[in-house]
């Protein structure tokens, strides 16, 4: 159960780049955010079942999952994605942070 919650910092990554689009231009926010899981979703199938598409599991967030409990959680993986996660989510913060939105 630890190593099937240590893939928490990917779903991090979708959470950075939702805020990130929704600090920018809110209404692709949803869009993008579908976007991002579908891309991954079939990026992950067409390079497990394509041969010589297996450099494209790469840009999957799926790839950078451990199966939880048959697979090992990498450690590094698990750092490296929660260290993308948090500068999305601090850049997304400041980005909103500097937009003009007005009070009432």
């Amino acid at each position: 159960m630890v190593g099937a919650g240590l893939n928490v910092p990917t779903a991090l990554v979708g959470l950075g780049v939702g805020a990130v689009v929704l600090a920018i231009a809110p209404r692709l926010a949803s869009g993008a955010i579908y976007a991002l899981i579908i891309a991954s979703l079939t990026i992950d199938l067409s390079g497990s079942l394509v041969t010589g598409l297996g450099w494209l599991e790469h840009l999957s967030l799926f790839h950078y999952m451990a199966l939880a409990p048959a697979q090992r959680t990498d450690p590094l993986t698990v750092a490296v994605t929660l260290v993308v996660a948090l500068l999305l989510c601090v850049g997304a913060t400041t980005v909103f942070a500097r937009r003009d939105l007005s009070l009432g």
